[in-house]
Parts: C-alpha cells; sequence; structure tokens
C-alpha cells in the first residue's frame, strides 16, 4: 500500500498526446513498464486502455480514476489558453 508522500516506482496512468503516428508500439512500451492504464489523446478525444495480464484492452472509463469526465478534460485540454483553462477546470472541480 502506498503510503502519503511516496512516490510510486511505476505510476497507475500514463497519458499519451498523439501528434503523429511511428513504428514503435508505445503500448508495449508501457506494459513492459506494468503500467495499468494508457489514456491516449487524439485530436481532442481520450481512448483508454487497462492492462489485462498481458495485453491492454480497451475501456470506455478510467478504472483508477473513476470520478474523471474525459469528455469535460477533453473541452479543457483544447482550449488556447492553457492557464486560464487549468483555473477553469479546476474551478468546475470544486463545484
Amino acid at each position: 500500500m502506498l503510503q502519503p508522500g511516496r512516490l510510486k516506482e511505476v505510476p497507475d496512468i500514463a497519458i499519451e498526446v498523439v501528434v503523429t503516428h511511428g513504428a514503435i508500439d508505445k503500448l508495449e512500451v508501457y506494459r513492459g513498464l506494468g503500467i495499468r492504464e494508457v489514456w491516449t489523446y487524439e485530436k481532442g478525444v481520450f481512448s483508454l486502455f487497462a492492462l489485462r495480464g498481458e495485453r491492454y484492452e480497451t475501456i470506455a472509463k478510467s478504472e483508477v480514476l473513476a470520478e474523471i469526465d474525459l469528455a469535460e478534460l477533453a473541452h479543457f485540454a483544447q482550449q488556447a489558453d492553457q492557464h486560464a483553462a487549468l483555473v477553469a477546470y479546476r474551478d468546475s472541480l470544486r463545484r
């Protein structure tokens, strides 16, 4: 169990922003690291994958952060002013 204030060796989630597609299978890299969930963000949409045994499977919502509304997060991620978007997203979470 993780104790408050202590860092884990492997994160639970990796977020990959896809700009171009290369020859490297990124999910294979994340699988090798043992990362539980991978979120890819491409063209304003999140796709989520959960590690199941030796492979990733597509999932509809995060199992690690189930309360996150990814459509809302994507909306704020597309804003030109990232600082203002961060403040607005934080404020929306507090409501």
